[in-house]
């Protein structure tokens, strides 16, 4: 993590780390709202997790927030080394589209804007599907992770699975071909 900080209702108490940061108003209430539990946020190549912490005595009393926050660089140390397929892109957006961490580095703080693949992957917990992204066909899949409301969604370029499939269709075309010749002697 790159800071924990916490503060009483209208200043910073204890930091620790980078951060030292003006609590946002926006997100200030955003957690009173949600009464103890945390949320998610991105803020400018960061994210951060922020609780409003609540009063014992005092049912619904907010005395305070405790906000940790994280580098998306280190998100990106978790998935930066898997063997992608050859034009295929790895994404972690949130429930609005906005993309929180990507192999496409460019792209991070950009909402994501590719025709109607936000709709079909808020429909769903899990899964996969075929869409055209930039006049080429892709496959979508994507994975909910429930406690953040983040999503991981991977695209992959169709044409990345042709030397795949060559590749497969060879093998079992030599292994009939085994089994055929076996089976006659």
């Amino acid at each position: 993590y790159e800071s924990i900080s916490l503060y009483n209702k209208n200043e910073l108490l204890y930091d620790w780390g980078k951060e030292g940061a003006v609590l946002n108003p926006i997100s200030r209430s955003a957690a009173m709202m949600e009464q103890g539990r945390g949320i998610w946020n991105a803020e400018s190549q960061k994210i951060a997790f922020l609780r409003a912490i609540m009063d014992f005595d005092k049912l619904g009393q907010v005395i305070g927030y405790e906000k940790i926050t994280i580098s998306e660089k280190e998100i990106f140390q978790f998935y930066k080394n898997i063997n992608l397929l050859a034009g295929s892109t790895i994404y972690v957006v949130d429930a609005e589209g906005l993309i929180l961490s990507s192999t496409d580095r460019g792209r991070i703080g950009e909402l994501y804007s590719e025709q109607g693949i936000m709709e079909k992957v808020l429909q769903g917990r899990d899964g996969f599907f075929e869409t055209e992204i930039d006049e080429e066909e892709h496959i979508v899949c994507y994975y909910r992770i429930d406690e953040t409301n983040w999503i991981v969604m991977q695209s992959i370029p169709e044409k990345s699975f042709t030397t795949l499939k060559t590749t497969v269709n060879s093998v079992l075309i030599v292994a009939i071909s085994l089994c055929i010749l076996f089976g006659i002697l």
